[in-house]
């Protein structure tokens, strides 16, 4: 019986947790929405410029030859 009512938590806890993670993501997309959007208004073009070029080469897969991507492999040693 303990056992079973552990699990239950257990997954009680997960499922809040996923849930938090999922709302805590929506916010942060939509806060990023709204910085460019503000950006955009207010005429700052050539700043949001440099911020979709860096994350573009940051995450794209296209740039693995650029030391700045997440995939970079380097020369070896």
């Amino acid at each position: 019986m303990y056992m079973k009512k552990m699990l239950l938590q257990l997954k009680d806890l997960a499922a809040q947790a996923a849930i938090v993670f999922v709302m805590g993501w929506i916010c942060f997309a939509l806060s990023f929405q709204l910085y460019f959007l503000t950006g955009m208004a207010l005429g700052q073009e050539e700043k949001l410029k440099v911020v979709e070029d860096e994350l573009t080469v940051r995450i794209d897969g296209r740039y693995t030859h650029d030391p700045r991507n997440w995939g970079y492999d380097g020369p070896e040693n």
